[in-house]
């Protein structure tokens, strides 16, 4: 067995550092090389290379020592062991934008499988509504992503759904509208303006999937041409050619109602007379206008399109606000489960009944719009996961 150097030598710190740790040792260490650990009464211990030195019994503690040999130095230390921080779980960005919106989804499930039933060589034509605060994106993505492959019986593991965005504007005449809305579309599918409708077609045909087309109305527009814009969207569709071998499209209006919130008191206090008085009138123009257009939605819907005989289309419940039983639920739901964690949902169900009691309390009302909810679930589950508490 070799001995530990007598001196310090100042040209070699390893040899040092070897000698520091050397004298660290007792008469009883036993040097080696590969020894894991030798445990016993007389409290022996190995020391090599890569060894774990358990002192044995009567003892109230294992302390584990690790020998370890970089090149630039060799060293003993004494290490407690911890518990690894586990790395926090993401949050899917559309998980709490999925509670509730059922009433929307029943609806949309019926008119594809009346579509499918009949085998109707058109497109579907789904119009969605609600104020601007109801994440109106977000329900497109569901669309998108869950709910068409869902009711159109869609293998989740291949490319499901192809989707456009077409753009419409209401600062055209109307005679300028399907020519503006072709080119649009030509754009928006091919990269460029020149394809025909049946052009168009034939491109959507070879794709072999189904395809989601969405524009997208503000309460702004409907104040020059009133309800003429929509008449022409859906002219647009009613002069699309047959679809061929099951082919499948199916086109969304999303019409977002624009509406004034209630500013807080301090807020209003700080405004002129004059300028509250100006509020109040935007914001009584645009109920009305709302109003209007809700009504003729209804219209619409209970004349089944009639007026449009080679569509096939749907009016949605309008998108609102979401109740606190709906959240809930949505909790419950296994998709919840599985990025919160099963002992989780008691506590953010009391959470979220302190969410709406509060929300109740500042805006006397007992639902929130999908926007505010779903950013404070955020909120909520990001300071769960992270170990810190409820939002304040």
């Amino acid at each position: 067995m070799s001995q530990p150097p007598d001196k310090f030598d100042p040209q070699q710190p390893d040899a040092n550092q070897q000698q520091q740790a050397d004298s660290y040792i007792n008469d009883n260490a036993i040097q080696g090389n590969e020894n894991s650990a030798v445990q016993g009464n007389d409290n022996q211990s190995v020391l090599g290379e890569n060894n774990i030195v358990n002192q044995g019994n009567n003892n109230t503690q294992n302390i584990n020592i690790y020998w370890s040999a970089p090149s630039t130095q060799q060293q003993f230390k004494q290490e407690i062991p911890h518990t690894q921080q586990q790395p926090e779980r993401e949050i899917p960005s559309l998980l709490p934008y999925l509670a509730n919106r059922s009433e929307q989804e029943y609806e949309l499930d019926k008119a594809i499988k009346k579509l499918i039933e009949k085998n109707l060589p058109y497109p579907l034509i789904c119009i969605i509504h609600g104020d601007e605060y109801q994440s109106h994106d977000k329900f497109l993505e569901r669309l998108h992503k869950v709910s068409l492959p869902k009711f159109l019986g869609l293998d989740s593991n291949q490319d499901l759904i192809k989707k456009y965005h077409l753009p419409c504007s209401a600062q055209l005449n109307t005679h300028e509208f399907p020519d503006y809305l072709r080119k649009n579309l030509s754009d928006s599918v091919r990269g460029d303006s020149l394809a025909s409708l049946e052009e168009i077609n034939d491109f959507f045909y070879k794709c072999s999937i189904p395809v989601l087309i969405h524009t997208h109305l503000f309460t702004e527009q409907w104040t020059k041409q009133r309800f003429e814009i929509l008449h022409k969207l859906l002219d647009f569709w009613q002069q699309w050619p047959d679809l061929r071998n099951n082919q499948k499209i199916i086109f969304c209006i999303f019409i977002k109602y624009k509406i004034r919130r209630k500013k807080s008191t301090n807020d209003s206090q700080k405004k002129s007379v004059f300028g509250f008085i100006i509020n109040f009138i935007k914001q009584y123009r645009y109920q009305r206008l709302n109003q209007k257009i809700c009504h003729y939605l209804e219209t619409l819907s209970l004349s089944k399109f009639e007026n449009f005989n080679r569509l096939s289309g749907v009016v949605l419940p309008k998108l609102i606000g979401v109740k606190r039983e709906d959240v809930e639920n949505w909790v419950r739901m296994e998709y919840t489960q599985n990025v919160i964690g099963e002992a989780m949902a008691d506590k953010l169900i009391r959470e979220i009944r302190d969410l709406f009691e509060k929300w109740e309390e500042q805006n006397s009302s007992n639902i929130i719009p999908m926007d505010d909810l779903a950013e404070d679930l955020i909120k909520l589950m990001k300071s769960n996961l992270s170990g810190k508490g409820a939002i304040t």
